[in-house]
């Protein structure tokens, strides 16, 4: 019997914290934000712990994936949960979405959908590459290398060419079983920052500047980075909802992060499907936007 409309799936460090502190708080402050903007529209919803092994998920009309930030850890764990709880309720976004979106690799479909993303090149686990000789083809000053599985900047670094040999190594050891994408350095992240824009359905929301601390390019703010409410201008809301038309899979939710490249064009940085920060904390009327969004969908 299903007794739940929604159940927002988390893991457990923000269900049970083990010690209070501003991460696991505003994590679940996001939560209680939808919670209550369920309960607005006459709708139930818990949250739960997505390795919960006492929790039955046919007690529910469908499950939003949100905090499940470890599933990079346990990547085949979390690919079984999705594909087994799917059988009993509704996952949002789908399961075809959240598989597609684990791996960086669908910027390059989005890239031949005609959506500009900054220059790329993508690699198999335990492929072997020159890391200098392919930056000195590409005439790179600078590039980041990052795993293409991953969250919050996690196994992500920045090179110049110079120290390219040098770290020969430790790109080798970050390749060793796992994939892995290079990219070049975008000098306005760390000077202008990375925009977000929050997409739910087809109507946009609002949009936060995420911006790295000085001496650093990540704008994450588990590396120190700080956010700040953005007023999105229509050229940056268009390009957001030309990500949305290119991708492939209905979004319930969606956060598009873009940024001016090295040539001053927009480019996305991410298209965040699987369990995006949304920052209702910023605009709450965000959540009444996700909870009309669910709703037309189940």
């Amino acid at each position: 019997m299903r007794t739940l409309d929604v159940v927002i799936v988390t893991e457990e460090q923000y269900l049970n914290p083990k010690e209070k502190g501003w991460y696991s708080d505003q994590v679940i402050l996001e939560d209680q934000l939808l919670i209550d903007a369920f309960e607005r529209a006459g709708m139930k919803a818990i949250r739960m712990d997505w390795t919960s092994k006492d929790f039955d998920w046919t007690t529910t009309r469908s499950a939003i994936v949100r905090a499940t930030w470890d599933y990079h850890k346990r990547f085949e764990e979390f690919k079984s949960w999705v594909l087994r709880t799917n059988e009993s309720t509704q996952l949002f976004n789908s399961p075809e979405a959240l598989m597609w979106n684990t791996d960086k690799v669908y910027l390059q479909q989005m890239k031949k959908a005609g959506i500009h993303i900054p220059a790329s090149l993508f690699f198999k686990a335990d492929e072997k590459h020159d890391i200098l000789q392919i930056i000195s083809e590409l005439d790179w000053d600078k590039f980041v290398i990052k795993p293409r599985v991953s969250a919050s900047a996690r196994d992500t670094y920045a090179f110049d060419r110079q120290l390219a040999k040098e770290n020969q190594g430790l790109y080798n050891s970050l390749l060793h079983g796992q994939d892995m994408m290079i990219q070049e350095f975008q000098h306005n992240i760390p000077l202008e920052g990375e925009f977000s824009l929050m997409v739910f359905g087809d109507t946009f929301s609002h949009a936060v500047i995420k911006t790295a601390v000085k001496g650093d390019f990540r704008v994450q703010d588990n590396h120190g980075g700080t956010v700040a409410n953005y007023r999105a201008n229509p050229d940056e809301i268009a390009f957001a909802r030309s990500c949305i038309l290119a991708c492939p899979h209905d979004t319930a939710y969606a956060r598009v992060d873009i940024f001016r490249d090295n040539k001053g064009e927009l480019a996305l940085g991410e298209l965040e499907i699987i369990e995006p920060e949304l920052w209702f904390r910023e605009h709450a009327p965000a959540a009444d936007l996700l909870v009309a969004s669910i709703k037309a969908r189940i």
